[in-house]
């Protein structure tokens, strides 16, 4: 599947299409792409095309990696990298074990600070 997708953003990348987003899911039936991997294996084979999470759950993950890994992405695919912030909509979305179900205001604290670090290098 992970191949299937990378594949598919290299077509999509030759046909003109002008993004291409993957999504962050943990639950049975769905890939968990794990966009900070996918993304630049994507980038390194295309050459246009903007690289984007169809969201990143901040409710999941560590606000600083998700800084330093998308960092990476940007600058593999030289500026092409794109992140949606979400915080999950599904209370599913928790049984990775990490997230805290009842923390949702975490991302109104955490999304000016990623915001604004990824306006300052850019």
């Amino acid at each position: 599947m992970v191949r299937n997708t990378i594949e598919e953003a290299v077509l999509a990348d030759s046909v003109g299409i002008d993004t291409f987003n993957v999504a962050e899911h943990y639950r049975a039936g769905f890939m968990n792409s794990a966009g900070a991997v996918v993304l630049p294996a994507i980038g390194a084979r295309t050459k246009r095309i903007q690289l984007g999470t169809a969201v990143t759950v901040l409710s999941t993950q560590d606000p600083v990696r998700v800084f330093s890994e998308f960092s990476t992405v940007d600058a593999i695919s030289s500026g092409r990298a794109q992140i949606t912030l979400g915080r999950g909509a599904l209370t599913d979305s928790g049984s990775c074990g990490t997230c805290d179900r009842h923390g949702h205001d975490d991302i109104r604290r955490v999304q000016p600070l990623i915001e604004s670090v990824f306006v300052r290098f850019r």
